[in-house]
């Protein structure tokens, strides 16, 4: 082999650059809000009130605009939860 060739450089496998990156950061409320690109573009949005359920804001069809999940839909507003905490026979 020729030792004046210089070893050419790593070749970035085509999975490796499609991974998202995630911004995590709390906001105004110390909610915690977790934002998910894929170059460049945030394609999902994840909300978790300091106390509350998660809920996601996705893009599901791509034209930039997030949607509320529709599985997410049913929680709110929120419906009040009974427990019993006493009993009488």
């Amino acid at each position: 082999m020729d030792e004046g060739v210089p070893i050419p450089p790593k070749v970035q496998d085509e999975d490796s650059r499609l991974e998202p990156t995630v911004d995590i950061r709390r906001d105004e409320d110390d909610n915690l809000v977790e934002e998910y690109r894929m170059d460049g573009q945030v394609y999902m949005v994840k909300i978790t009130p300091k106390n509350g359920i998660p809920y996601y804001y996705v893009d599901d069809d791509g034209d930039g605009r997030l949607e509320l999940r529709e599985s997410d839909r049913s929680a709110y507003p929120v419906k009040p939860v009974y427990w019993k905490i006493k009993e009488w026979h």
